[in-house]
């Protein structure tokens, strides 16, 4: 699983999206790598742009809160390089508030 599909699943699941909603979500950004045969997380926004005006030229319903879900992930930096202390293959360790830190583990962690 992809680092970007694990945030966005850990967050919709925090949210308390119905299943269906998430399944659609899921969908809709799947729809999105396939139409650009690229991961969504290398897009710009006028590949965003693209597909929906594809999707408006074929008359199919607007993507305009799947943009703006997906917009929290693809155009933001996750940790900034500043507060990185330590990466390995199977780790991220970074700074939180306070000068403490924190570790991503496991399956995720695209490093």
């Amino acid at each position: 699983m992809s680092l970007l599909r694990y945030r966005m699943q850990r967050d919709m699941e925090r949210a308390g999206l119905a299943p269906r909603t998430m399944e659609e979500y899921i969908r809709a950004v799947r729809d999105l790598a396939k139409f650009h045969r690229r991961s969504p997380d290398l897009l710009e926004p006028d590949d965003i742009r693209a597909w929906d005006e594809d999707l408006l030229r074929r008359k199919i319903k607007s993507s305009n809160h799947v943009l703006k879900y997906l917009g929290r992930y693809t155009h933001r930096v996750g940790i900034a390089n500043s507060r990185l202390v330590n990466v390995t293959e199977t780790a991220v360790t970074f700074r939180t508030r306070g000068d403490k830190t924190g570790t991503l583990l496991g399956p995720y962690c695209d490093v």
